[in-house]
């Protein structure tokens, strides 16, 4: 389903009348912009992609504040759109989705959108195209996650990503982050266990250039990944975020927040 076809309300706000750019190049070799009839950012792009202008953005950014963000906007609407339906992570979403917007022109990171805009994109898609089963699925996947995180207590386990955020759907993993004195006594437990997994690197959430140990494996049908810290790590890994947002959360937390978006008998029901 094109997401521009549904019902959902166009948040990338009104074209500007009449007021694209159109660039041509003259036998010199010299730029010229005429004004064109109304088109998107995308279609500007594309139109520039057409007569050669492969790196324009690199030189010529969108005209006024208004291109740039619409330009943005259509980016994380269908980053957000492959992330709900396809499962994609955040960054190969927005990459993706800027190829298939924009075609081969390569983009500046400022005329991309932010995690966060792409989040607030995907929150509405799935209120819009899923908003009678993601909550339930969610439920699900935080249940799931406390119980994991009980039996892996002596590794000081926090959730993270959609489950924790709250935008988890159908392709959502469940993403922990360990904190053990060694990497190894995670490995041993899961074998002892008889758990399969597989070894993989993730980035640290500090932004340091080493990446850290993850352990990715199936448990009760569900795809969980556990990112190996280092103990020293938690110092400071429980500050809030940008705009006191929670990055973060331990089992205690975790249990809190189930039971403040479950109905008491929901709660009982399943006790």
């Amino acid at each position: 389903m094109d997401y521009r076809d549904s019902n959902r309300p166009d948040v990338s706000g009104p074209r500007a009348p009449d007021k694209t750019r159109m660039a041509s190049r003259d036998g010199a070799g010299s730029t010229t912009v005429q004004q064109t009839g109304a088109a998107t950012p995308a279609e500007f792009w594309q139109a520039l992609q057409v007569i050669g202008f492969t790196r324009i953005i690199d030189t010529m950014p969108p005209n006024t504040p208004f291109e740039a963000e619409s330009l943005r906007s259509e980016i994380a609407i269908a980053a957000a759109r492959m992330i709900a339906e396809d499962g994609a992570d955040y960054g190969s979403a927005k990459r993706r989705a800027a190829k298939q917007i924009l075609g081969d022109v390569k983009v500046r990171g400022d005329h991309l959108p932010d995690n966060a805009q792409i989040e607030l994109e995907v929150r509405a898609h799935q209120a819009l195209f899923f908003g009678d089963t993601q909550p339930a699925r969610l439920l699900h996947l935080r249940r799931l996650a406390a119980e994991l995180m009980d039996q892996l207590a002596p590794f000081w386990p926090y959730l993270t990503g959609a489950v924790l955020n709250g935008t988890a759907g159908e392709h959502s993993d469940i993403h922990l982050q360990l904190f053990a004195e060694s990497s190894k006594d995670v490995a041993v437990y899961l074998m002892d266990r008889n758990i399969q997994f597989e070894v993989s690197e993730s980035a640290h959430f500090k932004g340091r250039s080493e990446p850290v140990e993850t352990l990715s494996f199936l448990w009760k049908r569900e795809g969980v990944h556990l990112a190996l810290y280092d103990v020293d790590d938690l110092r400071g890994a429980l500050k809030s975020g940008a705009g006191g947002k929670t990055e973060r959360l331990p089992l205690q937390g975790l249990v809190a927040l189930i039971a403040a978006t479950v109905p008491d008998s929901d709660i009982e029901s399943n006790s």
